[in-house]
């Protein structure tokens, strides 16, 4: 068993009842794993508080990379079609690399690291370019642990008919996101952040009016979602392709989990706390988060080093093997990030900020 506490983005922790949902082997074509694929869809068309009937949810085999690759080349047709992505962050980076890659024509806003999307800017952008069919932005920015606004711009675009895209796989789960209110058309999110489950496949909230637009449309065969939607709600939740059944037995059992304590709002208000909590403790101790507090996620913090002397292979070496794993950072500035989206209670986090003091103080 690992003991590691993972405080870094990449991967979050999960608990002993999703790891012991993993030990359940179950046929792929059976019965009793279509139903458990048919109630995760349920439990997550919950968190988003959407109503079925408008709403769809696609599930996809895969990782985070992919699940993105297959909503950009279902939802987005070659022509005719043109996207505005807001980019602030290495993950918006991504999707521009893979709206090249597909040859979809796109524009691109950017908004410098630490700061909040300009919507004012889109809306311009928009109202200069009247060819743009779809918006895409992050939800979270990867970073330095911006959360970006999502209102009034997403609503405002959807209803003005242009096609909104999000990219909550950070987020969702963690942070309330209303998609029907919002005018989210789709949503996009995976199993091992904020849900508390691991990697393996991804979900795919999309409004029904939309993606029945999509039928034959994509240019892959494994990573259609119209296809994969279609083939699930007729056959009562099987999968199409490779169905990674123990991913999903434990997310099917986080998604549980989550709703018996409290829902999405009860565990966004705990990673509220977890972060006050550590920004608060690492400035004390010297590291300054780059993120201004207005704009702060409280699920990704990033500290700036607090000096030129600063090793951080030597910390992270020093915090591994007193149990926590912490991220490089990836921002122009020096710095390093600190995730509290996965299963983390007050005290570990404690134990966490002790073990820094410790550090600091030359305890090696």
């Amino acid at each position: 068993m690992n003991d590691l506490l993972f405080l870094s983005p990449e991967i979050s922790n999960t608990t002993p009842g999703v790891k012991m949902a993993m030990q359940t082997d179950l046929n792929p074509n059976s019965s009793a794993f279509r139903a458990i694929s048919t109630h995760l869809i349920q439990g997550l068309l919950q968190i988003a508080d959407v109503d079925p009937h408008e709403f769809a949810c696609v599930l996809l085999p895969g990782d985070d990379a992919m699940i993105l690759e297959a909503t950009l080349q279902t939802v987005i047709p070659n022509q005719h079609a043109r996207v505005l992505i807001a980019v602030s962050g290495r993950s918006d980076t991504k999707i521009v690399e893979l709206l090249e890659t597909l040859n979809i024509p796109h524009d691109v806003v950017v908004t410098p690291q630490s700061q909040a999307i300009d919507q004012k800017m889109i809306r311009q952008h928009i109202k200069q370019t009247p060819t743009i069919t779809h918006f895409i932005m992050s939800h979270q920015d990867a970073t330095v642990g911006v959360l970006h606004p999502l209102a009034p711009l997403m609503t405002d675009l959807h209803l003005a008919g242009i096609t909104t895209i999000l990219d909550a796989r950070a987020t969702f789960g963690g942070i309330p996101i209303d998609c029907d209110t919002l005018g989210i058309d789709y949503l996009i999110t995976v199993f091992h952040h904020a849900l508390h489950s691991v990697p393996g496949f991804g979900a795919v909230i999309a409004r029904r009016q939309k993606i029945a637009q999509t039928a034959d449309q994509s240019h892959s065969v494994s990573l259609d979602l119209f296809a994969q939607l279609a083939f699930m709600e007729l056959s009562g939740g099987a999968w199409r392709h490779g169905a990674p059944t123990q991913s999903v037995i434990a997310a099917d059992c986080a998604i549980a989990t989550l709703q018996a304590h409290g829902g999405v709002i009860k565990r966004y208000q705990h990673f509220r706390q977890l972060q006050h909590t550590l920004a608060s403790g690492m400035t004390t101790l010297g590291f300054e988060p780059l993120c201004p507090p207005f704009w702060q996620s409280p699920l990704m913090t990033a500290f700036a080093y607090p000096n030129t002397h600063f090793d951080f292979d030597d910390f992270a070496q020093a915090l591994r093997l007193r149990g926590f794993e912490i991220a490089p950072g990836i921002t122009q500035c020096p710095s390093f990030r600190v995730a509290t989206s996965g299963s983390v209670d007050l005290s570990e986090l404690n134990a966490f900020l002790a073990a820094v003091k410790q550090i600091r103080q030359g305890h090696v």
